[in-house]
């Protein structure tokens, strides 16, 4: 028999290697992970990545669903898979992860290939985020700082009185002592606004930033509550009681504090590496009690573009948690913030959005969604002692408020980093 030419030999082998391919291992032959990006036991990887899951067979898509998570230790990240190819399955994040943390990526074995043949054994794979962890909240801390602004000794902060004043100015030392630089030449910013019931009010805002850098720094986060409470009133007999405001609201303003603390210390020490980052305004808003009137005399001032503000948090009453659920109102003012928030949550409170709030509009996050602001809200809810004389520093619940700050936190690095601006829901 004639000898064929060596180039057909060539041509016939690649093309039964070809076939072979098409074909894939036996049908009895499991389905395996052939590659996964980002590499088992990766180090310093973006917090912006995705990752990318390559198989040896082409992937079922019916078995897809719910075979493949994503975990930072118990807490399950958000993400979706997609299809890139017939063989490859990529995880998108709904939210930048955290610095310095550890995910897990796995794959169950009921994830099967297109002719039903499943995955050989469960695939479990991790790697490390750059940059630190992000830090705890120090409940020592929030004590303190209530502890200071709920004392007799500043007669409940009255909106506008020389006790309020006295308790901006403890305030802005703080700001001051934790390296946040003023927005002008002074912490306070002064204002003169009318009061819902009438007159004039004159009181002060206290103002911190820490600067964003690379080519997110010209736009803005503010994370604020009010420090004012409604002071003295007085009773039967010509004597006055004061009205501490322990929850409404040193308590939110003890949350501002520490996150301002913590952020600027963890920026200043490198916790977020290079990353492009928002710049952050901390802020103590006055008069709150009469209208509102501090947060909207700055959203009205000019000191901060509202176009260049991507979005607000605030604290409100987060003193008083039950049962580990906080009332979380705004993450639907712009979609994603439903995926931060949730990311975020890493004490795994139970977050609830109460339909039967009367009030959308009663607390400082208003005027900047007015001026068309995605916000974050933080409360614990009502309680008896609201606006009487028993809202005292005995009855907050400091360990909650800690938790509280842990997932703002979270969601402040999260806003300030993620590439895309928030989309503003006007019906919302």
């Amino acid at each position: 028999m004639r000898r064929p030419p060596l180039r057909a030999l060539l041509t016939l082998v690649i093309a039964l290697g070809a076939c072979a391919d098409s074909i894939g291992p036996s049908g009895n032959d499991p389905l395996e992970v052939a590659a996964i990006i980002p590499a088992p036991g990766a180090v310093g990887i973006d917090v912006l990545t995705q990752v990318t899951l390559t198989f040896t067979r082409d992937i079922g898509m019916e078995s897809v669903p719910g075979t493949i998570t994503f975990h930072a230790g118990e807490h399950r990240a958000r993400g979706t898979v997609w299809r890139q190819d017939s063989r490859t399955l990529v995880i998108l994040p709904m939210s930048p992860l955290d610095f310095g943390t550890t995910y897990t990526v796995t794959a169950a074995r009921t994830l099967a290939d297109a002719d039903g043949t499943p995955l050989g054994e469960e695939f479990t794979s991790t790697f490390t985020t750059r940059g630190s962890a992000p830090p705890s909240p120090d409940v020592d801390q929030l004590r303190e700082f209530v502890a200071v602004l709920a004392h007799d000794s500043l007669r409940g902060r009255g909106s506008g009185t020389e006790d309020e004043a006295r308790a901006a100015n403890y305030i802005a030392t703080l700001f001051s002592t934790y390296g946040l630089a003023a927005p002008t030449d002074d912490y306070i910013q002064a204002f003169r606004a009318e009061a819902w019931q009438g007159g004039m009010v004159d009181s002060r805002n206290v103002l911190g930033t820490v600067a964003g850098a690379g080519s997110l720094a010209d736009e803005w986060l503010v994370v604020g509550g009010h420090y004012d409470h409604v002071g003295v009133r007085p009773v039967v007999g010509g004597s006055v009681e004061v009205h501490n405001g322990a929850d409404d609201n040193a308590s939110g303003t003890a949350a501002v504090m520490e996150l301002a603390r913590l952020y600027s210390s963890y920026v200043e020490a490198g916790g977020t590496g290079d990353q492009a980052r928002r710049s952050v305004m901390f802020a103590a808003w006055g008069a709150e009690e009469k209208g509102l009137l501090g947060s909207c005399a700055f959203a009205e001032s000019g000191l901060l573009s509202m176009d260049q503000t991507m979005a607000t948090i605030n604290f409100d009453m987060v003193g008083r948690m039950n049962s580990r659920v906080v009332q979380v109102h705004g993450p639907q003012s712009s979609t994603p913030l439903t995926h931060f928030v949730a990311d975020a949550n890493r004490p795994e409170l139970n977050l609830l959005e109460d339909p039967n709030l009367s009030c959308a509009s009663c607390s400082d996050h208003a005027c900047f969604r007015d001026a068309g602001v995605p916000y974050v809200w933080f409360f614990t809810g009502m309680h008896e002692q609201y606006h009487g004389p028993d809202d005292d520093y005995d009855l907050i619940e400091f360990d909650g408020t800690a938790d509280i700050a842990e997932i703002a936190f979270r969601l402040l690095t999260r806003l300030a980093i993620t590439p895309e601006a928030l989309a503003f829901n006007p019906t919302f």
